[in-house]
């Protein structure tokens, strides 16, 4: 096997025109940054053994070793493994199970180390890592230089060569990362998370930059790996979900408060599920009725809300509930009439709808959203 002391699965970008399945990849030099970095391919290469293949003066190739194939880079005269590959189909929930081990565990090198990358357009790789020490690597195919760095250093590199200005250092030595909308105003959907530098490690991480034009909103700001519509499980800040009002402007039910449309951000299948925001005196949620009702584009779903923040006032056939955070309301009959309004300022409700006895559809009124 390549790997000197242990495998990783990686994330693959895998094209069917130009693969015949995505396999499992195991690093070839472990603590050595590969796929994803400065040191990997620029575009996809052709699955299996063939004929060498140039990218921007780089050459790359794919050849058989036993039971695996290795992708190989031409580094000086002579060519070194990247990844170790077996050419076997792997279950989607392992590759993300992988991916969420990388990025989440305690020992994880991307979790206690720092580690930026960025390809220029000429191919030149440029990384900025502390797996071992720190330093700025540039590598083209013509060779590699490595500047060694102190820790001071790190903002400016990260303002001036990967385009992430704003980060600073606390007295502690922590990164510390500049709002989510100053990030996704120079790089959509990059992610970063801090922490404390420990037996002399950096433990912030900088999460990859996406080239996507999707903006920081549509991606999450907390950073689900994929897209929310169909990714096995994401996460985002409720803020970040779109409102009724941004989808559909002139929609009759628009009131005071703000109402996310969470299901239609995750596609939802199972069960209805939006939230409400706003403050003292807002409308949070209108009276209405959720009987099996075409006229009132309503599915008849029992409807469960919970008040996170804030305080609100419920009425439910005709009776006042009184609802401050922590607070749960159950409307188990579909026909009753309810509806809420905040009391307290940065009031949020949740809730949760669904019918009895059938299989879970999208509400009348959600479906005929734009």
């Amino acid at each position: 096997m390549r790997h000197a002391c242990a495998w990783a699965r990686s994330r693959a970008w895998c094209d069917p025109a130009v693969t015949s399945s995505c396999a499992s990849a195991r690093t070839a030099r472990a603590g050595t940054p590969t796929w994803g970095s400065p040191r990997g391919i620029l575009e996809p290469i052709p699955f299996g053994p063939g004929p060498t293949q140039e990218q921007s003066g780089w050459s790359f190739r794919v050849i058989e070793d036993g039971s695996e194939l290795v992708l190989q880079k031409l580094e000086g005269d002579e060519w070194a493994d990247l990844y170790g590959f077996l050419p076997q189909p792997v279950p989607l929930i392992d590759v993300e199970t992988s991916n969420w081990w990388t990025s989440t565990h305690p020992r994880s090198l991307f979790v206690t180390g720092l580690i930026m990358g960025v390809r220029g357009d000429d191919g030149t790789g440029t990384l900025l890592c502390d797996w071992s020490e720190l330093s700025l690597s540039e590598q083209t195919p013509a060779g590699t230089s490595v500047t060694p760095l102190e820790r001071e250093a790190i903002p400016e590199l990260l303002a001036t060569r990967f385009s992430l200005p704003g980060f600073t250092l606390a007295a502690d030595g922590r990164l510390i990362s500049p709002t989510p909308g100053q990030l996704s105003a120079v790089a959509p959907c990059a992610h970063s998370l801090s922490g404390k530098a420990g037996a002399g490690r950096d433990a912030a991480r900088l999460g990859a930059v996406g080239t996507s034009a999707r903006t920081e909103r549509e991606c999450g700001s907390i950073g689900a790996m994929s897209d929310p519509r169909t990714a096995l499980y994401g996460s985002v800040r409720l803020a970040d979900v779109d409102t009724l009002a941004q989808v559909d402007p002139g929609n009759p039910d628009i009131n005071d408060g703000a109402f996310h449309l969470i299901r239609r951000h995750f596609d939802v299948q199972a069960f209805g599920v939006n939230a409400a925001t706003g403050n003292a005196g807002d409308e949070m949620i209108e009276e209405h009725h959720e009987a099996d009702d075409e006229d009132n584009q309503t599915n008849g779903h029992q409807e469960l809300f919970a008040v996170m923040t804030g305080h609100a006032l419920f009425t439910v056939d005709g009776e006042e509930i009184d609802a401050p955070a922590g607070t749960i309301v159950f409307v188990r009959d579909p026909a009753l009439l309810r509806a809420a309004r905040a009391t307290a300022d940065d009031t949020t409700i949740f809730m949760v709808g669904g019918p009895t006895g059938v299989p879970y559809t999208i509400s009348r009124w959600e479906a005929a959203l734009p």
